[in-house]
């Protein structure tokens, strides 16, 4: 996308959004990363979506379905950080950048914050809150 470093992508019958970073190439026969291939790759540039089906995540920049829109929490109250500080459990580590939107599978399992609505986990390292009900990380804190 224009000015960003998303990328629309297509794959076995599907289409998504990834981030430029995670993603290489071929280019003159050497593996390059993306968002540094040489001036003259042949990638087209595309406009931002305009339609109603996508989404920027207002805190990632991610691309995300409008049917999927991601809960904006705001920072979490300063107990919740110190709970989460204080009670560290032990990460799991998933593909990918933690960001906020992100699913996490069924065999992560979530720790309860006592009186909070969120739970909690360490995925790579990183203690994220999580939206029990959809699995969907609704804050990353950094």
């Amino acid at each position: 996308i224009e000015g960003s470093k998303w990328c629309t992508i297509a794959e076995a019958g599907g289409k998504g959004w990834v981030y430029s970073d995670y993603v290489t190439a071929d280019f003159g026969g050497s593996r390059v990363v993306v968002t540094r291939r040489p001036a003259n790759a042949d990638i087209a540039v595309v406009a931002p979506p305009t339609d109603d089906v996508y989404t920027r995540d207002t805190y990632t920049g991610a691309i995300v379905s409008n049917d999927d829109a991601i809960e904006s929490i705001g920072r979490p109250p300063a107990e919740v950080g110190t709970y989460v500080t204080e009670h560290r459990v032990d990460p799991v580590y998933l593909d990918g950048e933690v960001v906020t939107g992100a699913t996490l599978p069924d065999t992560v399992e979530l720790r309860e914050i006592p009186d909070y609505r969120y739970r909690y986990v360490y995925v790579n390292n990183q203690p994220a809150l999580v939206d029990p009900g959809t699995r969907r990380i609704v804050y990353v804190m950094r």
